[in-house]
């Protein structure tokens, strides 16, 4: 973890110097005690980049409890920070070594917070996902980016 966070740090103060915008897969994982995108949240603020950085994925927020995720989501809009939802993988993809109930691997619903939210797909040509080429015009269909 804390080699993740100084990863992060390292990111947005690379991305400050050099005017540049931060793209981050996030906490693609089951565990709830994942908390990269605080860290992502904190430097945006720290580093100035307010409303240049986008979070991928998120989904330790789906097993995160209410309380933690009730002080996350603040922090997050303070940063304006842009989240990109993937479902068509993560269901997929998370959850995997539950016993049932599985998770499903779904970040929460952050646009009541003001943040700016988009839905993507980013493994369009997985051939292991028997249904991934189906996928990829629903994919196109399903993207939309909305704000509160």
């Amino acid at each position: 973890m804390a080699d993740g966070a100084q990863a992060v740090r390292q990111l947005c103060e690379l991305a400050a110097q050099r005017g540049l915008r931060v793209d981050m897969h996030c906490d693609e994982s089951d565990d709830p005690m994942s908390r990269h995108v605080e860290t992502l949240a904190a430097e945006t603020v720290r580093c100035g980049l307010q409303g240049r950085v986008t979070s991928s994925h998120l989904t330790s927020m789906h097993s995160m409890d209410n309380c933690y995720v009730s002080k996350l989501i603040p922090m997050m809009a303070e940063a304006e920070l842009g989240v990109i939802a993937n479902p068509l993988i993560n269901i997929t993809l998370q959850g995997r070594h539950d016993t049932y109930p599985k998770r499903r691997g779904l970040t929460r619903v952050l646009m009541a917070a003001g943040l700016t939210v988009a839905f993507g797909h980013d493994c369009m040509v997985v051939r292991s996902i028997r249904w991934a080429w189906a996928t990829c015009s629903r994919s196109r269909r399903w993207a939309c980016t909305s704000r509160t």
